[in-house]
């Protein structure tokens, strides 16, 4: 994780209370992409194309994306399918800001504060392709950016699978793991009774046979579902590292000192999701000689 001075990256802009969602879905030449702003809610999009390529090679896709944001919560998923010579990418983003005050008994005083966020979620990738090209075939990706007082925590992975069915994961910035599911602690340094920036964003997206060479076809399917909560406020202390007594307010009236992480967090079952992978098949009405079976990859 990393930490850095919120004016150095937003200039000493007023944070507005709101929330920011954007949808994109892009299957060979169309595109479909959804905006909004303003209150908590959710945002669906959906999508499927099929026909030709310039060579003449049947194609399908489908695709479908989602976000929702609720006070201290986000979600976003993205599901992505292909078959023939299809390509498709997808691609979900929320952010919700606000402005918290800590108020103590004295004014401006430095403050360190100790609070947690949790990511949940799971990763699915599967590709049955008519080629050994090398090369990527698709990639699904994550990213989690929280923000409050000097800090900026950002983690996330990608995870790439080849033509051949192999597969990397590559970590973003100090992820400690490509694990979907984990709660990070995090200290920040404020002043008390001055309004601090605060905001939290989840990214996902997925592509599938984008790069393919001498129209690559197959087969094959994305599914990335994930969350992000707030966790609350465990302590505030001085420099001294005495605790001190405070009480919270924000713009949009949250109570941020507790926690929304979920009793039970709201991951979907990998059994439910493969079965989401498994419609896959249908999209097989290109005539294809069978290739060994491709590996699947499942991160949660």
């Amino acid at each position: 994780m990393i930490a850095v001075s919120l004016a150095a990256v937003f200039g000493g802009a007023q944070a507005q209370t709101t929330v920011d969602q954007t949808l994109s879905i892009v299957s060979e030449n169309g595109v479909n992409r959804t905006t909004s702003s303003g209150a908590h809610g959710q945002l669906a999009d959906q999508a499927s194309t099929s026909g030709t390529d310039f060579l003449g090679n049947p194609f399908q896709t489908s695709a479908s994306v989602t976000s929702s944001s609720s006070a201290g919560a986000l979600t976003a998923s993205t599901y992505a399918t292909f078959g023939g010579a299809g390509s498709v990418q997808t691609s979900s983003a929320v952010t919700q800001y606000d402005n918290l005050t800590l108020h103590t008994s004295t004014a401006f005083e430095p403050l360190t504060v100790r609070y947690s966020f949790a990511v949940t979620g799971a990763n699915h990738l599967a590709l049955d392709t008519l080629s050994n090209e090398a090369g990527v075939a698709g990639f699904s990706t994550w990213s989690v950016v929280q923000q409050f007082g000097s800090s900026i925590s950002v983690v996330g992975a990608t995870t790439q699978m080849a033509y051949d069915g192999s597969t990397s994961t590559y970590l973003l910035f100090d992820t400690p793991s490509a694990s979907l599911s984990r709660i990070y602690t995090v200290e920040t340094q404020l002043l008390s009774g001055e309004a601090t920036f605060f905001s939290m964003s989840l990214y996902s997206a997925a592509a599938l046979n984008t790069y393919y060479l001498d129209s690559t076809s197959g087969q094959g399917g994305s599914v990335l579902n994930q969350s992000l909560y707030w966790g609350g406020i465990s302590s505030v202390t001085r420099a001294d590292g005495t605790a001190v007594n405070f009480t919270l307010s924000s713009d949009s009236g949250v109570d941020y000192t507790r926690s929304f992480i979920p009793v039970v967090p709201a991951v979907p079952e990998p059994s439910s999701i493969l079965l989401m992978l498994a419609g896959v098949a249908a999209l097989g009405a290109v005539a294809r000689r069978r290739v060994s079976e491709r590996g699947t990859t499942e991160t949660v």
